[in-house]
């Protein structure tokens, strides 16, 4: 959707969670297919541990290796995302759509990339939780990677 909007302009993918490589090198291989090897990708901060159930392209794959992408390819996501923010003349939007956990290093790394970002994304509940539940829960991306925070303190009628 990124690559056909003529809103957005695509300026770096950066993996996060799990196999950060694995998902990387299937990033990579979309932008070859796609003729959009401009886009830079960076693989992110995770475990390396990625359920069996989890890697269906693996086929697709074949044997992709870093070095097929002619575009830049690095290792260090969380770099690769400092370096894309703080070089950009104009306010860049980084758009979380997994655990946070790349962009956490990002910041941690240059926390003054907050100042020349506006960060999106959907991170947990905020008025209420799943099904109904009239508590907040941490959605899935926050959960299994994201630092534990102290919760938001819930006032009767009112959430911070």
């Amino acid at each position: 959707m990124l690559l056909n909007s003529p809103e957005l302009r695509l300026e770096a993918v950066v993996t996060s969670h799990g196999d950060t490589r694995y998902r990387a090198l299937l990033v990579a291989k979309m932008l070859a297919v796609a003729g959009r090897e401009d886009v830079p990708v960076g693989e992110g901060t995770g475990d390396g541990k990625l359920a069996p159930n989890r890697r269906s392209q693996e086929r697709w794959l074949d044997g992709y290796e870093p070095d097929a992408y002619r575009g830049v390819y690095r290792t260090d996501g969380a770099r690769l995302m400092v370096d894309t923010i703080m070089s950009s003349p104009e306010t860049v939007t980084v758009l979380c759509i997994g655990p946070a956990s790349t962009t956490a290093r990002a910041l941690a790394m240059a926390p003054e990339m907050a100042t020349r970002a506006r960060f999106v994304g959907m991170h947990g509940a905020v008025r209420s939780g799943y099904h109904g539940s009239p508590t907040p829960v941490p959605e899935y991306n926050v959960f299994i990677d994201v630092a534990v925070f102290p919760p938001c303190s819930r006032r009767r009628g009112r959430s911070r």
